[in-house]
């Protein structure tokens, strides 16, 4: 019994952090900015890169941080990059999303990060920075939510685990579907927030009076004897 319930275990782990590792980041605008940066970059398209970069910022302060980024650039693949991390910021009819991209490892830099501001429907590129070379206004904003993300991951799968020993120490009717359910879990994002919902583990407990419930009936008739039948 106790082999099992390790084996149980040890399987939920490796589906959960399987699933947990596969529950990335994505934001709609963020994610296709960073493609077209990446491709520009890729082909040092400078026009294109500065169509996407706020009026504001002067063509000098531009094109000095694009020579420094150019400098360290290496051209990649942009479906290799991860998003990370977001941050947002409101006020005032502003709105602001910074996110950080993993990128592929290299010798001068392996992330990059992109601040992205909208404001009356126009939106534009405040900050590109890879290292220590940037283009734009020098920020950066405060509200992480890449180790609040990581804390609802594991959290869903210590509600995971729990749930796969209670079904085995209980073991309901159809006990082994309910092992299966109890592995399922939705990954979605909120707002940058990324959360993995154990969507079996809690149906099995919305379940789990009802289940108990019919196991004792079921134990109950079984244990009432065939009446004897004399002849």
């Amino acid at each position: 019994m106790k082999r099992k319930l390790t084996t149980l275990l040890l399987f939920a782990l490796l589906l959960g952090c399987t699933m947990l590792s596969g529950c990335t980041l994505h934001n709609k605008t963020l994610d296709p900015l960073m493609q077209k940066v990446v491709t520009a970059l890729n082909h040092q398209d400078i026009d294109s890169l500065r169509s996407l970069v706020h009026p504001e910022i002067t063509d000098e302060a531009f094109e000095a941080g694009m020579a420094e980024i150019m400098d360290i650039w290496q051209v990649m693949d942009p479906a290799e990059a991860k998003l990370v991390q977001l941050n947002f910021q409101k006020s005032a009819g502003r709105s602001v999303t910074q996110g950080i991209y993993l990128l592929k490892e290299t010798p001068d830099y392996n992330v990059m990060q992109l601040i992205y501001e909208k404001t009356d429907g126009a939106g534009y590129l405040i900050s590109l920075r890879l290292a220590q070379a940037e283009i734009g206004f020098p920020m950066n904003l405060d509200q992480p939510l890449g180790i609040a993300s990581l804390v609802l991951l594991v959290l869903s799968l210590l509600i995971m685990i729990v749930t796969i020993v209670d079904i085995v120490r209980k073991k309901p009717l159809k006990y082994g579907w309910f092992i299966v359910l109890a592995l399922i879990i939705l990954p979605f994002t909120v707002s940058g927030l990324a959360i993995a919902l154990p969507v079996g583990a809690l149906l099995y407990w919305c379940l789990r009076k009802s289940l108990m419930k019919k196991k004792a009936a079921k134990l109950a008739t079984e244990a009432v004897p065939e009446p004897e039948i004399n002849e």
